[in-house]
């Protein structure tokens, strides 16, 4: 989530990269590399591609291919590395089906708005977009282990209180056997 935050604020400032057909030659690989080893760290695979996509001066409906090539193809890799540690099974896989139609119908979509838009407010759009999902994701990775902590703290309490219950109900039953033993002793 923030890589993608980061990504909509790198696309969103005024600086703006160019690297030249002879540099593209050579920094592809190295690029390439590092988004590798991004995406293995977090299933993000915009940083840094994207910018250099953006860099090597494709033109608005090339870059918006490249893209979607790119990521339909890290996509797929992912989800053939995911098969491959045992981690996609069919039950796991029907989401991610849904979501790639989603997708899709998104891409479609977008391209019926980006030929309507001009090029600077759809890609103004795009970048606000990414960086509220990345927002999103980086929220929920930050809130999912605070849930899981209060629904522990609420089981441990829960515990507690039946716990002190049940003390205090075998304390009752002690009070009640020592009155009564005390009444016998007492009428004796």
């Amino acid at each position: 989530g923030v890589a993608l935050v980061i990504y909509g604020l790198f696309g969103l400032s005024r600086i703006h990269f160019r690297v030249t057909h002879r540099t593209g030659q050579w920094l592809g690989f190295p690029i390439g590399v590092i988004t590798g080893a991004i995406s293995t760290a977090t299933g993000v695979f915009v940083i840094p591609s994207g910018p250099y996509l953006q860099a090597i001066g494709l033109d608005k409906d090339d870059l918006v291919q490249a893209l979607g090539v790119f990521f339909t193809t890290a996509t797929l890799a992912l989800a053939v590395n995911l098969t491959d540690a045992g981690l996609l099974s069919t039950a796991t896989a029907l989401p991610g089906v849904i979501a790639m139609v989603a997708a899709f119908g998104g891409m479609f979509g977008g391209q019926a708005v980006r030929t309507r838009m001009h090029p600077d407010a759809f890609r103004r759009w795009f970048l606000i977009a990414i960086m509220g999902l990345g927002a999103y994701l980086a929220i929920a990775t930050l809130v999912k282990p605070l849930e899981e902590q209060l629904k522990t703290y609420q089981q441990r309490l829960q515990q507690s209180e039946t716990a002190q219950a049940t003390t205090i109900g075998d304390v009752r039953k002690h009070l009640e056997t020592l009155a009564q033993q005390s009444g016998v002793l007492s009428s004796e």
